[in-house]
């Protein structure tokens, strides 16, 4: 997909499996301290930016071909960050997990509260990366570069 403007580009981002949108940067900041900063116990953050509202119509259609997903544990300082869709470099989409050149040891972060499942140790990253890389992501629709990625084994 292409770089989506920032001013017409809209954000669905689905928190405790409710949907909440922004279309301006007032509504972006606030739903990223949302998504970064509040628990969300067994619910990962699912993050679409695109042309219009995710999720409104039917089919395939209604979705756009790429998510972010973000999990965090704020008592614990900590996240991580999934994205599944195509990048600049990359014409198939793949998945992707945030990467963390010096894990941290100990801490782990959910990656679906329903199965359980988790992510990986190398992907767990200080949250003060994980706000950038969201906030990144509601003004480009890209994954964010400010992170290091790694091959993620989920679709």
């Amino acid at each position: 997909h292409r770089r989506e403007s920032h001013v017409t580009a809209v954000v669905t981002a689905i928190i405790n499996n409710v949907r909440h949108y922004a279309r301006v940067e007032e509504e972006r900041a606030a739903l990223v301290r949302r998504i970064v900063d509040e628990e969300h116990p067994g619910w990962a953050s699912l993050i679409f930016v695109w042309d219009r509202p995710a999720g409104e119509g039917s089919g395939r259609l209604a979705w756009p071909g790429w998510q972010l997903r973000v999990s965090t544990e704020p008592d614990l300082g900590v996240g991580a960050l999934n994205w599944v869709g195509r990048t600049l470099s990359e014409d198939e989409p793949g998945s992707w997990d945030s990467l963390n050149s010096t894990p941290i040891a100990g801490v782990e972060v959910e990656f679906d509260g329903a199965i359980p499942s988790y992510f990986p140790p190398s992907a767990v990253l200080p949250i003060d990366d994980v706000r950038r890389a969201v906030a990144e992501h509601l003004c480009t629709g890209l994954r964010p570069e400010c992170v290091r990625w790694q091959p993620g084994d989920r679709f």
